[in-house]
C-alpha cells in the first residue's frame, strides 16, 4: 500500500514537471520521462535552472512587432497625422545625415504636408509632387556662391556666410 502511494505521488509530480517543462518551451514528454526515471525533484531543479524558451520567444515576438518594418506590414495603417509625423521624422533624419539635399528635403516635406506622402521625384503623373516643386520654387532660392537651398527672402547663406552686407549684389537665385 505504501509503495503504491509513493509511486502515485512520484508519477503525479513527474506529470507536473512535464507540464511545467512544456509551459517553459521545453519538451514536456522528455522532462516527464526524466522525472520518472531519475527523480521529479532533480528534473524540476534542472528545468528551473535552464532558460525559459517560452518567455524568450514571447519577448522576441514583442520586439519584432515593435520594429517599424514589421509594424508596417502587420498592423493597420496609423492615422494620417501620425503617418505624416513619421514621414517628416524620417525625412529630417535623411536630411541631417546628408542623404537628401536641402532642395530635395523641402520638396519631400511639402509633398508630405500636402498629403502626398513621401514620393519619388521620378514618379510619373504625380501632381502633388509637381505642386510641391512649384511651391518650393516660389519659397526657396539657391545661393549663387555655394548653390545650397535657402529662403528667397534670406539676407545671408547659412552654409557659406555669403550675405548682402558683404556683397550688395548677392541675392538668392530662383530655383528653375
Amino acid at each position: 500500500m505504501e509503495l503504491l502511494l509513493w509511486t502515485s505521488v512520484w508519477a503525479i509530480v513527474a506529470i507536473v514537471v512535464g507540464v511545467v517543462a512544456n509551459s517553459r518551451g521545453r519538451s514536456g514528454l522528455g522532462f516527464f520521462v526524466l522525472a520518472l526515471l531519475l527523480s521529479p525533484v532533480l528534473a524540476l531543479a534542472v528545468l528551473l535552472l535552464t532558460r525559459n524558451y517560452a518567455e524568450e520567444s514571447r519577448q522576441w515576438e514583442l520586439t519584432r512587432e515593435a520594429t517599424p518594418s514589421h509594424r508596417a506590414t502587420s498592423q493597420a495603417a496609423p492615422p494620417p497625422a501620425e503617418l505624416q509625423l513619421l514621414q517628416l521624422e524620417r525625412l529630417t533624419a535623411l536630411w541631417k545625415n546628408g542623404a537628401l539635399s536641402d532642395e530635395e528635403f523641402q520638396i519631400q516635406k511639402l509633398a508630405v504636408l500636402a498629403g502626398g506622402g513621401h514620393t519619388s521625384p521620378e514618379a510619373p503623373d504625380n501632381t502633388r509632387l509637381t505642386q510641391a516643386r512649384k511651391a518650393t520654387t516660389q519659397l526657396f532660392g539657391m545661393c549663387p556662391r555655394c548653390r545650397s537651398t535657402i529662403d528667397l527672402e534670406a539676407t545671408h547663406c547659412r552654409n557659406c556666410d555669403a550675405s548682402k552686407a558683404r556683397n550688395a549684389d548677392w541675392h538668392p537665385q530662383a530655383i528653375q
